[in-house]
């Protein structure tokens, strides 16, 4: 791999992994939203049959462009993989693509009218608790003091406390000196397109993965309806 020019190298030193990832995201929730409604927009079928399609999509791509880029290396998490220096720009590209097909996969499952806020949340969630990141979204809304069941969706007081936190989980996972390992472990969708196409293959399957069951959650959350809110109590006579 060629080595990165000096300002590449100068922005990973003083930003770190994580904020250029946390950065990245900011970014593509906003300004790429509409790409990824349009995307999901074009399937057709059920919601299987469309994720499918948006798999094979994402799948073509990244297949290609990392047998084009060339490199070997096992899954990660099965094997070990080769070290890679990653420059500031890949790591950002890496996860633009990743908010990309989280983005996409979310309208499918008919969640389109979310806001930036509620988007970032999502995205961070699936990239900091795996395949848990239903379960740690909905724990984190309660901890921060919001309820999911209850109004169907989150505030935007809570979401923001939520997505600092998150933020905040995310640049002390992964930092500027740790290795391609963990940041293909972080990321495991985009660091294949890095190292080799043959890799590509399972890491874009286990994004999808990761993402249908996460949005499938949120969206049965739509479906709970709000508690009772009992009448206040006359006083005593």
């Amino acid at each position: 791999m060629a080595k990165a020019p000096k300002q590449d190298k100068n922005r990973l030193q003083k930003f770190g992994t994580g904020k250029i990832v946390v950065g990245a995201v900011d970014r593509a929730v906003v300004q790429r939203w509409d790409q990824a409604r349009e995307r999901a927009a074009a399937t057709s079928g059920t919601v299987e049959e469309r994720i499918e399609a948006i798999e094979a999509a994402f799948r073509k791509e990244l297949v290609a462009l990392g047998a084009a880029a060339g490199g070997a290396a096992a899954v990660p998490g099965v094997g070990t993989m080769t070290a890679i220096g990653l420059t500031a720009s890949e790591i950002a590209w890496t996860a633009t693509r990743t908010t990309d097909l989280i983005l996409t996969v979310a309208a499918v499952h008919g969640l389109t009218d979310a806001s930036a806020d509620q988007r970032k949340a999502w995205v961070l969630s699936i990239m900091a608790f795996d395949d848990g990141a239903a379960t740690g979204f909905a724990a984190l809304a309660t901890e921060m003091g919001g309820t999911v069941a209850a109004s169907r969706t989150v505030s935007v007081e809570v979401l923001d406390k939520m997505n600092g936190r998150l933020a905040r989980m995310i640049i002390a996972r992964v930092g500027a000196k740790q290795s391609a390992l963990v940041f293909g472990k972080f990321l495991p969708f985009g660091i294949g397109a890095l190292v080799g196409g043959a890799a590509n293959h399972l890491l874009v399957n286990t994004m999808i993965e990761r993402s249908h069951r996460f949005f499938a959650e949120v969206a049965s959350w739509r479906l709970i309806p709000p508690p009772a809110i009992e009448p206040p109590r006359r006083p005593l006579p």
